[in-house]
């Protein structure tokens, strides 16, 4: 018990979250970019997953790799009792850099895009 006390600090004190996340990468892209789908307030990766072949089809994207994250408290991922704007945004970070993402497109949707534009905002700094 005392083990699983330290684990749950540790993690509180570092801010780490567990979001779950699909990374698909391709063979013989077409362009230099990693595509980031950020879903909706009351949905989760699989808003996504399930029409990805056809976004892709339709915009002619052939990119490096594809993740559809699922938000904090959404699908698999842990809810947290800090679900802030700020937290969210860290958190799709985080993904970000465990993946080494880098010239990124990202898609979203309702709540999905003030995140992503928080996102654009510190990448681009």
């Amino acid at each position: 018990m005392k083990c699983l006390t330290l684990l749950i600090f540790f993690l509180m004190i570092n801010n780490v979250m567990a979001i779950d996340y699909t990374h698909k990468k391709y063979e013989n892209s077409k362009i230099n970019n990693d595509v980031l789908f950020i879903h909706g307030a009351l949905s989760n990766k699989s808003y996504w997953l399930d029409n990805v072949d056809l976004i892709l089809e339709i915009e002619k994207l052939k990119p490096n790799s594809l993740t559809a994250i699922s938000l904090m408290g959404r699908g698999e991922s842990e809810l947290s009792e800090n679900c802030s704007v700020d937290n969210h945004i860290n958190e799709i970070i985080n993904v970000i850099k465990k993946l080494n993402l880098s010239n990124i497109v990202i898609i979203s949707h309702s709540f999905g895009t003030p995140l992503s534009l928080g996102v654009g905002i510190f990448l681009d700094s």
